[in-house]
């Protein structure tokens, strides 16, 4: 039970509580103007465990110069991290894409104000602010390639746990002023992983957690439904190619389907709630592309996710 709160706590922060990007003039505006997609071509997935680490501390450094926390409280959680790595993997500690996925969803929590961080938050942060630190950007480049052999060098999603009908759900706020972005027809990318469950009411949970700690009178309470082709499920011509499911969690039972970084989304339908809080949240219908590399490099990035 404190295993699946810890978790709960966990993809409440990472799904929905902290989703602010800089304002589009600060950021890159297309994954063609990225630094991202520039370091992410030269760069290769770190080939051992000893590496995935120094990538980790590398990234954590970065970051607290970048949020101003101390050197020591990054360190501490750095250390945290790989402690935790070695007694969940034990003889497995080898298997880089074991420990990534386990690093990705890891409850250790870098002390820092006003809310404490996941190395989830951490990696996205970087990916987000992309040019305004590439001191991040470099090691969080690559630990994706290390989670991209989970979510794009796995074709597609195993049968027997293809999402039911191919839905999955995220539970989140929304500042009203973004709500504008998505509309009908609406084709972005997402600068960073995307992680959904497919399961609603835990999408819900995070949700509702999410809206308690914001308690802002312009954040609304929004259900994204994500569609993948029902296909996908028999016919890999069908199938994602830039989703799967996170199998080695830190926490048992996880639902998670993590979608890579700059995944393409088209927005199929949008309702708005009269009264968006928790109990009637706007639903936002968004269909994944089946595969990014078939898409353009210069369509817009989503504000928040």
């Amino acid at each position: 039970q404190q295993r699946m709160q810890g978790e709960i706590d966990r993809l409440a922060t990472e799904l929905a509580v902290a989703r602010h990007t800089q304002a589009p003039s600060e950021l890159s505006m297309t994954l063609a103007g990225s630094a991202f997609m520039k370091l992410y071509d030269e760069a290769v997935m770190a080939p051992t465990p000893a590496a995935v680490h120094a990538a980790v501390r590398d990234l954590v450094a970065a970051f607290c110069t970048h949020a101003g926390v101390s050197p020591a409280a990054g360190e501490a959680f750095a250390a945290a991290l790989e402690s935790e790595a070695a007694a969940f993997l034990d003889s497995n500690l080898s298997d880089v894409d074991r420990l990534a996925q386990q690093l990705w969803t890891s409850g250790q929590r870098l002390a820092c104000a006003p809310i404490r961080r996941e190395l989830s938050f951490i990696l996205n942060e970087a990916i987000r602010v992309d040019r305004g630190n590439e001191a991040m950007l470099r090691p969080a480049v690559q630990l994706v390639h290390n989670l991209n052999q989970l979510c794009v060098d796995r074709r597609g999603i195993e049968v027997d746990v293809f999402p039911p009908d191919g839905l999955c759900f995220r539970g989140a706020v929304l500042p009203a002023e973004h709500l504008g972005f998505f509309h009908l027809g609406q084709r972005y990318r997402v600068p960073g992983f995307l992680a959904t469950s497919r399961v609603q009411a835990k999408a819900s949970e995070f949700m509702k957690r999410a809206f308690k700690a914001h308690r802002r009178s312009d954040y609304c309470a929004v259900l994204w439904r994500v569609q993948l082709h029902p296909r996908g499920a028999g016919d890999a011509a069908y199938a994602c190619t830039h989703v799967n499911l996170v199998r080695h969690s830190a926490f048992e039972k996880e639902n998670e389907y993590l979608f890579s970084p700059y995944s393409v989304f088209t927005v199929r339908n949008v309702t708005q709630s009269l009264s968006p809080r928790t109990g009637q949240p706007h639903i936002i219908d968004i269909e994944a592309a089946i595969d990014n590399r078939c898409e353009r490099d210069d369509m817009p990035l989503a504000p928040w996710y």
